[in-house]
């Protein structure tokens, strides 16, 4: 089928736009701890099944040491501490405003990758990086009230920022502890299967952290609201949109077509999350958070094709 890894890759950007949207409401319903330990619990019982009807359930118990200690590092930074910040963002600033800052996800890899890896810093990817910068500073600042001393002022709360930065830097983090863990998983279900084997035992960290936080925190009758009305529906939607199929055709895409561009169109949530919240949370759009929004995933596309 011609272009159908760039087709696959545009139903990936729709769904991560889709749970962003339905993780949004989990969370203000559930709070963030309990949100997101339902939403792991589902990928995981999700996921075990395909491995199951896939027969690559053994890939977990083959796997050695070195993948499931860099994939359970993975889970934790990526899982537990990138989407509780994720899931803070959607409740302060909502998913618009964080999806959007979610694309420093990206050369925060980069940075990560060059340090630990050795990948190399191009023009490109740094050019990249200020792009990306660039436009989340036009959509997210704005004229201050006393314009004499203060010509920039954020127009978010900080909070909700400082958590939309932090789970980018979970997310870009994880993503490399990820890659470092995929290298040593056993391969012989071929590379599709693996990477859902290589997910699984990431989930297993994620929901690990959720629920110690979640009985730490005393948050665990929390929980019970994930049966109320139409909540369970908002919460299989996430799972199945986010960590389960949303991750695995990603990569089906990339198999399918030049990964830089499969990554380019993967990173367009952030534009096509603008209408949708303008119209369910009524969220103003002017031209400048618009122009802001593009010139940030022109950088993102840049790191990538660089």
């Amino acid at each position: 089928m011609t272009h159908s890894g760039e087709i696959v890759a545009l139903i990936v950007s729709m769904l991560w736009t889709t749970s962003a949207i339905v993780s949004e409401v989990t969370s203000r319903r559930l709070g963030v701890l309990a949100a997101n330990a339902f939403r792991m619990i589902l990928s995981l019982s999700f996921i075990g099944i395909i491995l199951f009807v896939g027969g690559g359930m053994h890939l977990i118990v083959e796997s050695d040491a070195r993948a499931w200690g860099w994939l359970l590092a993975s889970g934790f930074v990526g899982y537990t501490f990138g989407d509780f910040c994720l899931y803070r963002g959607y409740d302060i600033i909502g998913s618009r405003y964080t999806q959007l800052l979610m694309t420093l996800a990206a050369p925060f890899a980069a940075l990560v990758g060059w340090f630990i890896l050795g990948e190399q810093l191009t023009f490109m990817v740094l050019l990249g990086m200020l792009l990306t910068l660039t436009g989340i500073g036009m959509t997210i600042l704005g004229k201050g009230d006393n314009e004499e001393h203060h010509r920039i002022a954020l127009k978010l709360p900080l909070r909700g920022v400082v958590f939309g930065v932090l789970a980018a830097v979970g997310q870009g983090v994880g993503l490399v502890l990820s890659k470092m863990g995929v290298t040593h998983l056993a391969t012989d279900g071929g590379a599709f299967m693996s990477s859902f084997a290589g997910t699984f035992i990431r989930g297993i960290a994620g929901l690990s952290g959720f629920l110690v936080l979640l009985f730490w925190r005393g948050k665990q009758r929390d929980m019970r609201k994930g049966f109320q009305g139409n909540t369970p529906i908002f919460l299989i939607a996430a799972a199945i949109c986010g960590p389960t199929i949303g991750v695995s055709l990603s990569l089906l895409a990339v198999q399918l077509t030049n990964v830089g561009i499969a990554q380019t169109i993967m990173s367009t949530s952030p534009i096509l999350i603008l209408l949708p919240t303008y119209v369910i949370y009524h969220q103003p759009l002017t031209i400048k958070s618009v122009i802001g929004t593009i010139i940030s995933v022109v950088g993102v596309s840049m790191l990538f094709i660089a």
